[in-house]
């Protein structure tokens, strides 16, 4: 036997091995990708299973209709599945006495109040006659609340003031039990 010869056989030897070799791999990569479908079904079913997603402190919990799993969450990962909070509607405008951009009187029925944008300035008593006011939302625009605006209110448990106002009146919040 040759030197091209003894070569030759070698070569021949080596792709044989390999053409095991592939073969083994080509079987694992098979049953990966079964396995790899069957995960893509897991995940199907548990989709549809799922009634109830929440979020209580420090964990995720997901509800099917067989079992509730709790998955340990990071504070960013809260925050990332927390709901972004939902936009105050405004209180509806016949609720208001308004007049070149000042509230001059609130007239509606009271409870959780948000004053429309454009409005730029609360006046005076404005709202002296609402006595079941719980809540206000104030918009960027207001940069004035007057005197005694919500003086007395005690009913008020929540104000939400921009830091667009730079005028706060006299007694403007007066008797407020906030």
């Amino acid at each position: 036997m040759n030197y091209t010869e003894e070569y030759i056989e070698q070569l021949e030897k080596i792709m044989a091995s390999l053409r095991v070799e592939l073969r083994r791999e080509k079987r694992k990569i098979e049953k990966l990708q079964e396995r790899v479908a069957e995960g893509d079904k897991l995940i199907a079913a548990l989709k549809a299973s799922i009634s109830e997603i929440a979020a209580p402190v420090g964990k995720l919990a997901v509800r099917t209709d067989s079992l509730t799993t709790f998955f340990k969450l990071t504070d960013e990962e809260l925050a990332a599945l927390a709901p972004a909070p939902e936009k105050p509607k405004p209180s509806p405008a016949e609720d208001f006495e308004i007049a070149d951009g000042v509230l001059k009187k609130y007239v509606g029925k009271g409870g959780n109040v948000v004053i429309p944008d454009g409005v730029t300035s609360i006046g005076n008593n404005a709202f002296a006659w609402c006595k079941s006011l719980t809540s206000i939302t104030i918009p960027n625009s207001v940069t004035r609340i007057g005197d005694w605006a919500f003086a007395w209110r005690k009913s008020l448990t929540s104000i939400t003031i921009p830091d667009s106002v730079t005028s706060i009146g006299k007694d403007a919040f007066f008797g407020c039990l906030l």
